[in-house]
């Protein structure tokens, strides 16, 4: 029998619901791992922050995008779904006396975390065939993949929108067992609930549609079947319509942002695959390519056999919506990404990547373990450089930690410098660590020394333009001088990626009064400088130059 989930078997495993648990535990093995060795540490970084802080102050979230929100776009732009989502659990934290500080990274992850732990389970449960180890090994394969690793330990949306899709997945798959009134209008709503998440898992409501058309052409159900699948999509392409309105229209500044050039099919097709295996491309360390090759080239074989198997084969109708959705949905990635520039970060492909591996549930028994075991081993191999990726997201907070063992809280401050223009790391994630989590310090920020990627860039409570920094650019000004002075500053931490200006940097700070006394190197997200600043004591003699400084080199 070629049931995706074999009548028999269910049956024999209704009867042994622990068997059925203990068999889930072990399978989810690698996430134990991951927790074991502390993934859940993980430093928060920039977007984290951002969505925490969109939870955290509605006011915060009329700014930061660069227009005003409304109470629509605030309530149904995907941008702020996540942290939609958060108010009702960081409130249920405070009701019950839990207070996110004590471990703000673990609690903030725990979401994704729960996420990455039921799609897992759900993938092998729902998609298992004759024998429970089909589900152990869907279970574990899932579960080891580096890309949803990576990204089950991020306080972002990515966990929950895999979750969704395979929610809308066996929605699907029940209207096919069904298609009773209740079981089409909970597709519908599932399926609506995808773009809100995350606008690209609409991509999974035209491959549903799809199957049901490709039926009815080759006979296998009527066109009246056909049109009740087509119309469960009809929410969810109101609610993408919605997200791309908002997109073009009050946010259009984000469609703006130049990450990258417009990319050919083959050129995406491999960096699909090699984020599938790396998780984000600019994260270090590289994995070995030796990995990243065997993984790509065992993807692209097991889609290969996939195709081959829905038109060749003789898959039952279950198998043939999950083979088809799976296979559609991927190549509606390579043709649609390949059309909107800037398309190019793997956490938008990590709800959508999870299509393809579910479609080998569906091939022959052989094929089927045979692949799912090699993703499972080379998910296993790379799980070194996934961890160093998780812990080294973010440099900020092992900086803070440094300064707060050996900093001033009352008479020193502290300076964070962008990552990129557009990409200001620094300093949401030190106000994050330095501000929000006791003892705070007295600033996180000074009139920032560095252009801003936006027309304007929230910090704090503050909202600074690009006027702001064009002053500061030059040596001479007396502004962060007057500064110091007027908080009574003896000190100043500065962080600042290696790519930055430090000589420039340092020149300004020396004509304000100020001398470098240490500077220590934090590898990860990215590479960066801790400098320690003092101010000269009145009788100090003052450097001559900045050359007598000994400047970076």
């Amino acid at each position: 029998m070629n049931s995706i989930s074999n009548p028999a078997h269910r049956a024999r495993a209704q009867g042994r619901p622990w068997g059925w648990i203990f068999l889930g535990l072990l399978a989810l093995f690698p996430l134990w791992l991951l927790l074991w060795r502390g993934a859940y540490h993980a430093p928060l970084w920039l977007d984290e922050v951002n969505y925490f802080l969109y939870a955290l102050d509605w006011g915060v979230r009329e700014s930061a995008p660069g227009t005003p929100v409304t109470g629509l776009q605030g309530w149904l732009y995907c941008m702020f779904s996540y942290s939609n989502l958060l108010m009702p659990y960081l409130a249920g934290l405070k009701i019950v006396g839990i207070d996110w500080r004590t471990a703000p990274e673990l609690i903030l992850h725990v979401p994704s975390i729960a996420a990455f732990l039921f799609t897992s389970f759900l993938a092998g449960r729902l998609l298992g065939r004759r024998s429970p180890w089909d589900a152990v090994l869907m279970t574990a394969t899932i579960s080891s993949i580096p890309l949803f690793q990576y990204y089950a330990f991020e306080g972002k949306i990515y966990s929950l929108a895999a979750l969704a899709a395979l929610g809308y997945l066996a929605m699907a798959l029940r209207c096919i067992e069904g298609p009773t009134a209740k079981n089409l209008l909970l597709t519908a709503a599932a399926g609506a609930v995808l773009p809100y998440l995350h606008v690209w898992s609409a991509l999974y409501l035209a491959a549903v549609p799809l199957f049901g058309l490709v039926e009815w052409r080759r006979r296998r159900a009527s066109f009246g079947a056909a049109i009740r699948l087509a119309a469960t999509s009809i929410p969810g392409i109101g609610m993408a319509a919605l997200q791309v309105f908002f997109l073009k229209t009050a946010f259009a500044y984000q469609t703006k942002l130049q990450f990258s050039r417009f990319l050919d099919p083959w050129s995406l097709a491999q960096g699909v695959t090699r984020g599938l295996w790396s998780g984000p491309n600019h994260q270090p360390p590289p994995l070995p390519s030796s990995l990243a090759i065997a993984g790509g080239a065992l993807f692209w074989v097991l889609v290969a056999g996939c195709i081959f198997h829905l038109f060749r084969g003789k898959p039952a109708k279950k198998e043939r919506l999950v083979l088809l959705a799976s296979i559609s949905v991927l190549g509606f990635l390579l043709v649609s990404g390949s059309l909107v520039e800037g398309f190019i970060f793997g956490r938008y492909e990590a709800p959508l990547m999870l299509a393809p591996i579910l479609a080998i549930a569906a091939l022959p028994r052989l094929g089927r373990r045979a692949g799912l075991a090699g993703l499972l081993l080379l998910g296993l191999l790379s799980m070194p450089w996934t961890l160093q990726r998780i812990a080294g997201k973010s440099t900020t907070r092992a900086m803070i930690q440094e300064v707060r063992r050996s900093g001033d809280r009352g008479s020193e401050a502290i300076l964070a410098r962008f990552y990129h223009r557009w990409d200001p790391l620094h300093r949401y994630t030190a106000y994050f660590y330095a501000q929000l989590l006791p003892p705070s310090w007295i600033a996180v920020d000074y009139p920032p020394l560095d252009p801003v990627g936006s027309d304007h860039m929230l910090f704090g409570n503050v909202v600074r333009t690009p006027k702001s920094w064009r002053l500061l650019q030059k040596p001479h000004n007396p502004a962060l001088a007057a500064w110091a002075e007027e908080r009574r500053l003896q000190g100043l931490w500065v962080l600042s990626p290696v790519t930055e200006d430090l000589p420039g940097l340092e020149r300004i700070l020396v004509k304000a009064g100020f001398s470098r006394r240490s500077r220590k190197l934090f590898r990860g997200h990215p590479d960066s400088w801790l400098l320690h600043y003092r101010r000269f004591r009145p009788l100090e003699k003052q450097p001559d130059s900045p050359r007598e400084m000994k400047l970076f080199p």
